[in-house]
This record gives structure tokens, C-alpha cells and sequence, in this order.
């Protein structure tokens, strides 16, 4: 009985259906990029569409979720309607900024006001230095001339 148990990947099962040819209990690998390839991103789905003509075979046998590992397209996600691949709008790409994204803008923004602040705090020293000189400069003046009005009394 162990004999009829095979280990395949995904695309080798939907061959296998396909078929006619699944009589067998088959355990399901997890998807492997084929040949190491890397990721390819597209910017609009015009982009895709052209990648798909000239790739047709491949990705038609490739299942949605490889291609949602392989393919990614700015802000869709490819699905799959009655074997007619789709790019779909995702809502939750880079419509919407994401939380991590506006915390980190507003952990910059603090930063960079925080060193403001610094700024203006070792500045603080030399502005109090300058004013009592002014103060000390007032003072001796008036020493020298008093005010005519103390005069008069």
C-alpha cells in the first residue's frame, strides 16, 4: 500500500487531475519558486498583462498562490476565475499607508523636533550670558547718571 503514496508539488497535481491520473494518495510539497527564480514586480497591471501573453503556458500552470509568490503587481493581487488569471485590486496594499509607516513618520517627526529643543536648550547658557551682560551694562549706567528725576528730591 505504501507504494501508492507519491510526494509532488502543486503544479504536478493540477497536471495529474488534469489527467486523470490521481488514483493515488499524493502528499502536497509546499511551492517552490521554479529554478531559484526571482520575484517579478510590476507596476500596473498593463505591465503584467504583457508578461502574461508572453508567458502564457507557464503561469496558466502555475497555481494562484505560486503566483501570488512569484508575480507581484503595485498594489493588486492576481487571482484566478474559471482558469482566467485576474488582477484584482488589493485594498490592502499600498492604497492605505500602513500603521507601521505612519509610526514611523511620526517617531521621525518627534525626533527631528526633539533636536530642535537641543538645540535651543544649549542655547540657553549663551542667551543668559548675553543678558546679564545687558543687565550689568544698564546697572552702570545708571550709576554713572542717575535718573534726573532722583535728582530732584
Amino acid at each position: 500500500m505504501a507504494s501508492n503514496i507519491k510526494t509532488v508539488n502543486v503544479t504536478e497535481l493540477e497536471r495529474q487531475i488534469k489527467s486523470g491520473a490521481t488514483d493515488d494518495i499524493v502528499v502536497v510539497t509546499p511551492f517552490k519558486h521554479r529554478n531559484s527564480r526571482e520575484i517579478v514586480t510590476f507596476k500596473t497591471p498593463e505591465e503584467f498583462k504583457a508578461y502574461y501573453a508572453i508567458h502564457k503556458m507557464h503561469i496558466d500552470s502555475t497555481t494562484t498562490n505560486g503566483l501570488n509568490k512569484l508575480y507581484k503587481v503595485e498594489g493588486h493581487k492576481l487571482g484566478r476565475r474559471k482558469d482566467v488569471i485576474m488582477v484584482i485590486p488589493d485594498t490592502k496594499s499600498s492604497a492605505q499607508p500602513d500603521r507601521v509607516d505612519l509610526l514611523s513618520d511620526a517617531v521621525n517627526d518627534m525626533a527631528e523636533r526633539l533636536e530642535e529643543i537641543n538645540l535651543l536648550i544649549s542655547e540657553l547658557p549663551k542667551i543668559k550670558k548675553g543678558l546679564k551682560q545687558c543687565m550689568d551694562t544698564l546697572n552702570n549706567i545708571r550709576r554713572r547718571n542717575p535718573p534726573e528725576d532722583s535728582l530732584e528730591e
